[in-house]
């Protein structure tokens, strides 16, 4: 992986992790807010939300982690096909996987 590739994949990884401090530091902020007009109220929908936003990111770590926890369970039961599917579709490529 080339650097730049990482410093990218490094940025949204932060990105994404203030984005979720930040918000639930926001959750946190406003966990006593009393509503009084129970309509149109800006502060218990920006509520709704961003507990929307917070699940779904939850839903999506983990769906991520099970996809991972299978795919190195793959590679445990069977190395030689993990080393198969990393190596090129090349002429030379496909003589290794013959010889392996």
């Amino acid at each position: 992986m080339s650097s730049r590739k990482r410093l990218c994949a490094l940025l949204l990884c932060v990105g994404i992790a203030l984005m979720l401090l930040v918000s639930s530091a926001y959750l946190v902020s406003v966990s006593g807010h009393r509503c009084v007009c129970h309509r149109d109220c800006e502060i218990c929908e920006a509520m709704n939300n961003t507990e929307a936003l917070l699940s779904g990111f939850l839903f999506f770590a983990v769906i991520l982690a099970f996809a991972a926890l299978m795919r190195m369970r793959r590679r445990e039961v069977n190395p030689e096909r993990s080393l198969a599917l990393a190596l090129p579709l090349t002429l030379v490529g496909r003589k290794v996987q013959l010889n392996n």
